[in-house]
Parts: structure tokens; C-alpha cells; sequence
């Protein structure tokens, strides 16, 4: 499948924004939300999440996912991008682009200890990357 054509501006924005809401499917096929800090690298967004956790579980069932990245720190309002793809869950191991496997510097609104404590539970494998590439960009204006 050839890698979907994200608009420079597009790009930049989900580049600098990192509130996201995923929203993956749970076994009765019906959505559900999750607040997020999804980080774009490689023309994908990058996220953490417990192993074990309801969102990991809904996304080995059924990879189909939307997210919402939103402009706004504080407020839930335009501009917005959504990012329809499906998720994939990556092997323990995984070093997220940018970084050399060490903890990344701190997305804003996340403090130093927090990303210090994913980066714990990251080597220990309690915690897995996954990804999602984007087959569609939608933006909210």
C-alpha cells in the first residue's frame, strides 16, 4: 500500500500538537475513547500504553482506529486533525524515531518524571509502543 500524502501544514500540526483522542472498538464492535499523548514521527503517531490495558486489548482484536489531535491545550475546540488508520502494536524493543532509546524529551503538559516513568515501564515491557499510520487525514476547522 503506498504511504498516504500529508499536506505540509497538516504535517506541522500534528508535528506540534500532542492531545489526541483514540478511539478504538471494543468486542461489541461500539467505540471507545481514549485521552492520549500521541507523538508524530515517520508520518505516524506514536503512543505508549500498559500491555494489559483495554485499549491494547481492543487494538489486537480489531487494529481499526480514529484520532482526534487537537489544537487546543486547554480547550476542545478547531483546528483539529483526524487520523483514520489502524494501530500497530510493536514488539518490545521498539525505539520510537527520534530518540536514541532513551527517554524523550518531556511533550508539553507531560513533566520529566512522568516520561522518566514510561521510559521504566518501556524497558521492563510493561508498557509497549504502537503506531498508527494514517490511510485518511481529515481537518477540523
Amino acid at each position: 500500500m503506498d504511504q498516504l500524502a500529508i499536506a505540509a501544514e497538516v504535517d506541522e500540526f500534528l508535528a506540534t500538537h500532542t492531545r489526541t483522542m483514540l478511539v478504538t472498538l471494543r468486542t461489541d464492535g461500539s467505540p471507545t475513547i481514549h485521552p492520549m499523548v500521541g507523538l508524530w514521527r515517520d508520518d505516524a503517531l506514536w503512543f505508549n500504553a500498559y500491555r494489559k490495558s483495554v485499549k491494547t486489548r481492543n487494538i489486537e482484536r480489531d487494529p481499526r482506529v480514529c484520532c482526534l489531535v487537537l489544537g487546543g491545550d486547554d480547550d476542545l475546540v478547531p483546528p483539529a486533525i483526524v487520523v483514520h488508520g489502524r494501530a500497530e502494536l510493536l514488539p518490545p524493543g521498539t525505539i520510537m524515531p527520534g530518540t536514541d532509546g532513551s527517554a524523550p524529551a518531556a511533550p508539553a503538559g507531560v513533566s520529566g518524571g512522568m516520561v522518566r516513568k514510561v521510559a521504566s515501564r518501556l524497558e521492563t515491557n510493561k508498557r509497549g509502543l504502537f503506531r498508527v499510520v494514517p490511510d485518511r487525514v481529515e481537518l477540523l476547522a
